[in-house]
């Protein structure tokens, strides 16, 4: 049972990372005044969302597969966005 709560634990700590970066990219563009801070933390959110979904990737059922797989495609769109 601990391996299946591992699993859903970091299947979630993925989705979460993912909705952090794409909020902090998401700030870039509104604050302008302060473009350079927004900018690096979005950049360390983004690789936060990365290094989540890697982890998560390890345990991960198939269905959280597919999931994860898109996640890194978002990653990949955000990161084209900064």
């Amino acid at each position: 049972m601990p391996y299946q709560k591992n699993k859903q634990q970091a299947f979630q700590a993925a989705q979460q990372a993912v909705v952090q970066a794409e909020q902090a990219v998401g700030n870039i563009n509104s604050h302008a005044a302060e473009v350079g801070v927004h900018t690096k933390r979005a950049e360390q959110e983004v690789e936060e969302a990365v290094q989540q979904i890697q982890k998560a990737l390890e345990v991960a059922s198939e269905h959280q597969r597919a999931q994860l797989e898109h996640y890194q495609q978002q990653i990949e769109q955000l990161r084209s966005q900064m």
